[in-house]
């Protein structure tokens, strides 16, 4: 993959598909404007190292059967379970006991225990670049509705993603919001020197581009029901410098390649197309309730590959008159399908 326009870093190259791949160090401007993420006080579900969670978890498809292939799963081979029809990454400990591998670790001094994932993908037409920075937590734990929790899943995928001139100036920048996000202007994101800030949800690991209304970024629910709750430092959130303990990639469209710079070259994990947790509890699992269309534990997350990296416009899904990129930075009352 070619990046023109730039000097400060090597251009990507094509990956070639024969398995010849080059893929150089991550571009100076991937680092130098990379988020920094705030974690909620509360925040007892850290990041995790997608390719750590593999040994809890087993391939099943939609009736619940164990899939064959290769055993045990690796970064390397879990790719081979990538099926037209769904594969859910199904947890061998039951979520309701708390298992330990779930939770991660908290970061120390702002570096995270789990690497972040960040890729790169070619230049567009218009010559602009995305750079994705991807966070996996290895459960999501959603929000209490009068006193009960709905949203709950084990494995949990968010991103935010900043898009670049050819020259490496960034313009734009778009937050993950549970099925949603936020577009915003480079101008309108909030930002401590060079690099924009992301409040990250308690729980549900939302990114938000702000800190909401003291802390609490509100659902389209009647009353106030359901919200989302972010800190800043000064509240005591838990700060995590990606640029500390990540792994670089390049991906053109049909395969990832591993940057010069990340040690472990395994890419399988990433050519996944199925779910990375189990799929939703039904109605007769006595661990499973619902209300108002909202269930306590709902299905697992699709992966990197999964995420419209190719994407023309900077949102995941809305394009065109809808994923305009705002001028300000505003809180915003959030309308969601699922959590």
């Amino acid at each position: 993959m070619a990046l023109a326009g730039f000097a400060s870093a090597a251009p990507l190259k094509q990956a070639d598909r024969a398995g010849a791949a080059s893929c150089p160090a991550l571009p100076q401007f991937a680092t130098k404007y990379a988020p920094l993420l705030y974690l909620q006080a509360g925040e007892s579900y850290f990041l995790t190292d997608p390719i750590a969670s593999l040994p809890h978890v087993v391939p099943k498809d939609d009736s619940g059967a164990v899939l064959p292939g290769p055993t045990p799963l690796t970064g390397t081979n879990l790719g081979a379970y990538s099926r037209p029809s769904n594969v859910w990454l199904t947890s061998l400990d039951d979520p309701e006991m708390n298992p330990a591998w779930q939770h991660g670790n908290a970061p120390v001094n702002g570096k995270a225990d789990s690497p972040i994932t960040i890729v790169v993908t070619p230049p567009k037409a218009n010559g602009v670049i995305d750079v994705f920075y991807m966070f996996f937590y290895a459960f999501n734990h959603g929000p209490k509705v009068l006193g009960r929790v709905y949203g709950n899943h084990v494995g949990d995928w968010e991103y935010v993603n900043i898009r670049f001139s050819s020259a490496g100036q960034p313009l734009a920048m778009y937050f993950s919001e549970h099925d949603g996000g936020t577009p915003l202007q480079w101008s309108a994101v909030q930002k401590t020197g060079d690099r924009p800030n992301v409040f990250v949800a308690v729980g549900s690991h939302a990114n938000y581009p702000n800190n909401g209304n003291n802390g609490k970024h509100p659902y389209a629910l009647p009353f106030g029901l359901l919200s989302d709750t972010t800190s800043s430092l000064a509240q005591g959130a838990k700060l995590i410098d990606p640029t500390a303990n990540y792994r670089g990639y390049c991906y053109d469209g049909s395969a990832f390649t591993a940057s010069d710079d990340t040690p472990l070259k395994d890419v399988g994990w990433l050519d996944f197309t199925g779910m990375w947790g189990d799929a939703r509890y039904p109605d007769s699992d006595p661990r499973q309730y619902e209300f108002a269309g909202q269930y306590h534990y709902v299905g697992g997350p699709t992966g990197p590959v999964r995420k419209n990296l190719m994407r023309t416009d900077i949102c995941e899904q809305k394009t065109g008159a809808d994923c305009i990129p705002a001028t300000q930075n505003l809180v915003q009352v959030k309308n969601v399908s699922h959590l």
